[in-house]
């Protein structure tokens, strides 16, 4: 976690990666592909109900993406650091985000 570069369309920690490459790297470690776009994120894996997600699922909405910590917390790059953050109604400026279990 902490600093690390915003770079639009990056995948890399060291020279910089985006929400969405974040989320791609975490789980290209643990050895399962998913896209690279927010935008193709909520639509990938199995939707599930904020009731039913569990740590690992993917939150996502168009324009942002992050992993989800389980107790109401996220874990994702914002334009300046990797953090946890608490998932609220207006996450990342606005609702409407959907849960996706890919493992």
């Amino acid at each position: 976690m902490g600093p690390h570069p915003y770079v639009v369309g990056g995948v890399d920690p060291n020279t910089g990666w985006d929400c969405s490459g974040f989320v791609q790297v975490v789980f290209a470690k643990a050895g399962i592909a998913v896209p690279h776009s927010s935008h193709a994120l909520t639509t990938f894996g199995t939707t599930v109900s904020e009731s039913e997600a569990r740590p690992g699922d993917i939150v996502a909405r168009p324009g942002h993406a992050a992993i989800y910590m389980g107790n109401g917390k996220i874990i994702h790059m914002t334009f300046t650091e990797v953090t946890i953050s608490d998932l609220t109604p207006g996450w990342m400026g606005g609702g409407g985000y959907t849960f996706h279990r890919v493992m």
